[in-house]
């Protein structure tokens, strides 16, 4: 069985998709050495948050 996932900030118990909102797709970026930032416009991630209280808990 996998660990519980469990919000950080409301302590809402995360089991099924359905306690997850609407998962929001963003640029892929890498921070470089130097400080700067690199965009991958091609790649995306899903950011996927707390229903309860809305704070990211997981990106796929």
């Amino acid at each position: 069985m996998p660990p519980e996932l469990i919000c950080p900030d409301c302590g809402s118990e995360i089991e099924d998709s359905t306690d997850f909102g609407v998962g929001r797709r963003v640029h892929f970026v890498t921070v470089e050495g130097d400080g700067g930032v690199a965009l991958d416009p091609d790649r995306t991630v899903t950011l996927w948050h707390c229903a309860n209280c809305n704070l990211v808990v997981s990106v796929s």
